[in-house]
């Protein structure tokens, strides 16, 4: 549950959380404790209310919602080393790249790097490059993979 709602700050937030919140509100609702089950398991549980959102996230002006589906896919790829800064991590080609509609290794390559070679890129805060995924919000994800989808080739 703590993952699933990104409770406990930077440390919390992963591929879980970060994808779910890309289309759902999640909130924590309340603690069961584990004398509620019988064998009484070692941790307590936690109820989870998941909301689907009305409003897309509030991106900058300038920037376009990107495909969810690629979204989801470059979230994942960047947290399988998550010590790892995003410079490093968005060069590995997402695992079944060709899935999300119009990619493949090659114009995700080439993509990966043209948005890295940009120090500056709207809507996300300067240094990016050297951040960690976990630094980055779900709004930052979703600008990202917006940037990435501008620098496709054909």
């Amino acid at each position: 549950a703590s993952r699933l709602a990104m409770l406990d700050g930077p440390a919390s937030h992963g591929p879980l959380g970060i994808t779910t919140a890309f289309e759902w509100e999640v909130y924590a609702d309340q603690i069961v404790h584990s004398h509620s089950f019988k064998p009484a398991p070692k941790v307590n549980s936690r109820l989870v209310k998941m909301v689907p959102r009305e409003n897309p996230h509030e991106l900058p002006s300038n920037i376009q919602m990107p495909s969810l589906k690629l979204a989801r896919m470059v979230v994942r790829e960047c947290f399988q080393e998550r010590r790892k800064k995003m410079r490093n991590r968005l060069t590995q080609i997402p695992k079944r790249i060709a899935r999300a509609k119009g990619w493949y290794a090659k114009s995700y390559r080439a993509a990966a790097k043209s948005v890295i070679r940009q120090e500056d890129l709207s809507g996300l805060p300067t240094g990016w490059a050297e951040a960690r995924p976990e630094q980055f919000g779900v709004v930052d994800w979703l600008i990202l993979v917006s940037h990435l989808e501008a620098q496709k080739e054909g």
